[in-house]
């Protein structure tokens, strides 16, 4: 479960991955967004990610064939010296995190994709951090 700052009121979902209506294994996990009420600037303490599990074939897929498609841990620690940082990480492009942290956090986030993925890390909006993550 990942809160957000958003116009919703504190404890609404606000997004969810799999999608609502998709089936899952049992046991398989579900990413959920939820609504922290929190106005933009101020602090809330970073959520903990839940890592992504695969979810069953869709009908006429193969059970028992690789999925090309793999999750990695991608984990930084905020400096020390860092009184507080608003930290951005995007993956080839597209915002997979965004929060307010503490000097000394550890940010951890599941990337889930094929081939070479860019990672970037911004701290108050600027480029501190860029890898790529091969997937395979």
């Amino acid at each position: 479960i990942v809160s957000k700052n958003s116009s919703q009121p504190a404890g609404t979902v606000i997004s969810q991955s799999p999608e609502a209506g998709r089936q899952v294994r049992a046991g398989a996990g579900v990413s959920i967004v939820v609504s922290n009420g929190v106005e933009a600037g101020e602090e809330f303490v970073a959520p903990t990610i839940v890592p992504a599990k695969t979810p069953i074939p869709d009908e006429g897929e193969d059970p028992n064939e690789v999925d090309p498609v793999k999750t990695k841990e991608f984990t930084f620690q905020i400096p020390e010296d860092r009184e507080s940082v608003d930290v951005k990480i995007t993956v080839d492009g597209k915002t997979q995190y965004e929060k307010k942290n503490k000097g000394g956090d550890i940010v951890s986030i599941d990337i889930t994709g094929m081939g070479d993925l860019k990672v970037v890390v911004f701290f108050d909006g600027k480029s501190v951090k860029e890898e790529t993550v091969n997937m395979d």
